[in-house]
């Protein structure tokens, strides 16, 4: 949700400075390249750099295509490979909440940032204003700083972005968007804000880490989905749901799945980030498991340390 939050916040700002370059000059948009990054580089708190070409037309709707773009700044790094943009002409006349972008799409786009990499295959967004729901289409291939195994994910559905105001943060909502990758297929309702009371000093993150503790302190949000296929290690279960909320690093997550191994099992798992040292708890109950399956699937030679609390029927 941080990246996606990053992403169109950026692609605003590019919307901005390239309607303001299309409005105020009508000649070689290329000509235009410093005093457009320098646009972008305002509007984003990014430093921005255009090393493709620029080209647009005012022909309706407005048509712009930027190639190859890349916004840096300590912590963060955005390749795009190419920006393509169709909007309304006489929007630009109008209040930039009343803006309609018909089309959207980005190419070979990169996010890098805390040792993990997300690659946007293709970002595709329709019929685009602000505050109001849109229809997404991504491609996304997600690279964890761990070196595991890339996680690829196809996502289709609705999202509204809210930019932030002086008296309120950003805001992206996902409504029935349908996920497709190897690890889940299913339908999750999303919304996430910047956390007005995130830390000003975040904890630095590390490969063996088992909580983004960063991104839990960074960002309230909350999401429902259901799943008619989730992976887990040798084990597919078929009917399951999962909601999760997260307020100012503070995490709960309920887990509930029908077939799990021969029975049912239902978690709840709360997470205090806010500690120095992350507090776990976690409540599960399961019913009529094979044992055995249980047994066989677990075997992770995992090590732990912890107070065990176990209530069961045998």
């Amino acid at each position: 949700m941080g990246v996606l939050g990053r992403i169109f916040g950026i692609l605003l700002a590019l919307v901005v400075a390239l309607a303001i370059g299309a409005y105020f000059y009508l000649q070689d948009a290329n000509r235009l390249k410093p005093e457009i990054e320098q646009l972008i580089s305002e509007q984003s708190g990014y430093t921005t750099r255009i090393n493709g070409d620029i080209s647009w037309s005012l022909i309706p709707p407005l048509s712009l295509n930027v190639a190859d773009v890349s916004l840096t700044n300590p912590d963060e790094d955005i390749a795009a490979g190419m920006l393509q943009l169709n909007m309304d002409l006489s929007a630009m006349w109008n209040d930039i909440n009343q803006w309609h972008v018909t089309e959207l799409t980005l190419l070979d786009t990169t996010y890098k940032a805390d040792g993990a990499s997300t690659l946007l295959n293709k970002l595709e967004v329709k019929d685009f204003r602000l505050g109001e729901p849109a229809t997404v289409f991504a491609d996304v291939v997600h690279t964890s700083e761990t070196g595991a195994e890339p996680l690829a994910a196809r996502l289709n559905g609705l999202v509204t972005y809210t930019p932030s105001t002086a008296s309120q943060p950003q805001r992206i909502v996902l409504k029935n968007v349908r996920i497709t990758s190897d690890m889940a297929t299913g339908v999750c309702q999303a919304e996430a804000t910047d956390n007005p009371l995130a830390p000003e000093k975040l904890p630095a993150e590390g490969e063996d880490d088992l909580l983004p503790l960063a991104t839990l302190l960074s960002y309230n949000f909350s999401a429902d989905c259901t799943f008619s296929e989730l992976v887990v290690g040798s084990e597919t279960f078929t009917d399951s749901r999962v909601d999760i909320t997260n307020t100012a690093g503070r995490l709960n997550v309920m887990l509930n799945i029908d077939d799990f191994l021969g029975g049912s099992l239902v978690s709840d798992i709360d997470i205090d980030a806010t500690k120095p040292a992350p507090l776990w708890t976690i409540l599960p109950e399961v019913t009529d498991v094979d044992s055995q399956r249980l047994i066989d699937w677990t075997d992770q030679r995992l090590q732990w340390i912890a107070p065990i609390a176990l209530n069961s029927k045998l």
